[in-house]
């Protein structure tokens, strides 16, 4: 069985910061290229859910609905980790929903950087959302670019530990020359 590429992270316009892409022309330029699913991943939000779920019916190309979340960052408030939570069934849109809708509406969000906090995480049940590490933007990659001695070692996780029991996957992306806490590693 040939392994099969599908995109998990595909921004749209509706990620006004980060994407130009409309989502007519990209749920068609998945199906030209043979993808059999696509995941939307809008930067703190599922506007475009409707839209994308459409058109990538009309092409033939199973959708997949997530949204780019920002998560606080306790040690660095102005960096949040970034996290990107995919929708398995109705119960994890709907938690999703809550989640986005929380951070846009709790008293003490800070108005100009919307993000979940981690213990919303621990609150309700994750099941049917997946997470995605967020590379090097995650908590994980962000741990992991701190250059550690045998005296300071990196900190601990605060966000992947709460998202038990829903399933954590760690990803990386491929970058040309990348540091790693003392390390450096090249792209092949």
């Amino acid at each position: 069985m040939n392994p099969v590429f599908i995109p998990l992270r595909a921004h749209t316009e509706f990620s006004i910061t980060d994407s130009i892409i409309r989502i007519p022309d990209l749920a068609k330029r998945a199906a030209e290229s043979g993808y059999p699913a696509l995941a939307i991943g809008d930067l703190m939000n599922l506007f475009g859910a409707l839209k994308f779920y459409q058109a990538c019916r009309k092409h033939g190309v199973k959708p997949i609905l997530g949204a780019d979340v920002r998560v606080s960052n306790p040690d660095r408030p102005d960096t949040p980790f970034r996290m990107m939570l995919l929708v398995q069934n109705e119960h994890g849109y709907r938690r999703l929903c809550a989640l986005l809708t929380r951070a846009y509406t709790d008293p003490q969000r800070d108005p100009h950087l919307p993000q979940l906090r981690p213990e919303w995480l621990e609150e309700g049940s994750n099941a049917g959302l997946i997470a995605l590490c967020g590379a090097a933007a995650g908590e994980i990659g962000t741990h992991l670019a701190v250059p550690t001695t045998p005296t300071a070692p990196a900190p601990p996780p605060h966000v992947t530990p709460r998202c038990s029991p829903m399933p954590f996957i760690w990803n990386c992306n491929a970058c040309p020359t990348a540091p790693i806490g003392n390390a450096s590693f090249q792209a092949a």
